[in-house]
């Protein structure tokens, strides 16, 4: 296992770790999951989710739950604390929309097409969203409403305006060693 571990991160080009490191590699295999288990290695990390090792640059802090930003939803939109961009189609014109990007702070619900609602934290479990991404996702707001979860979740029932923006939005970040 361990020759397979330095391959891996000789074929991604890091820094190869050293013996207690790959020590922490191997029990980050059999350890459990809902620590969201990390080891750091000079400039990047190894995380492990849902049975898969995912290896990427080391991450900071997720933005503060308190941060909101205004967007037009009209041009791309940098986010902080390693959250990525979102990211518009070229071709969106008109007016802006008005919305606020937030971050999860906890309690988030969903509206599902059936009209129930749903909390966020169930959301992301049922999509295998790993726990480092959760605390990053982008939640997009109109009036007060949530209307969007990165690219991965849009609001039933809005006007055909707001969904056209919404659907023409993907977020790009590299949580996933990608």
């Amino acid at each position: 296992r361990r020759e397979t571990l330095l391959a891996w991160c000789r074929a991604r080009g890091v820094s190869l770790p050293d013996p207690g490191q790959l020590e922490a590699i191997e029990r980050l295999l059999s350890c459990r999951e809902h620590n969201s288990p990390c080891v750091r290695v000079a400039d990047y990390e190894i995380r492990r989710f849902d049975g898969q090792l995912f290896l990427m640059a080391a991450l900071g802090a997720p933005p503060d739950p308190a941060t909101r930003l205004d967007w037009s939803g009209r041009r791309d939109l940098v986010l902080p604390g390693d959250a990525g961009r979102l990211v518009t189609d070229s071709q969106a014109t008109g007016r802006g929309h008005g919305l606020v990007v937030c971050f999860r702070c906890g309690g988030e619900r969903l509206v599902r097409d059936d009209g129930h609602s749903q909390p966020l934290k169930d959301f992301c479990q049922q999509r295998r969203i790993a726990p480092w991404i959760r605390a990053r996702l982008p939640l997009i707001y109109h009036g007060g409403r949530l209307v969007a979860v990165a690219d991965r979740w849009i609001a039933p029932g809005l006007c055909d305006a707001l969904a056209g923006v919404l659907t023409r939005i993907k977020w790009r970040h590299g949580l996933t060693g990608d």
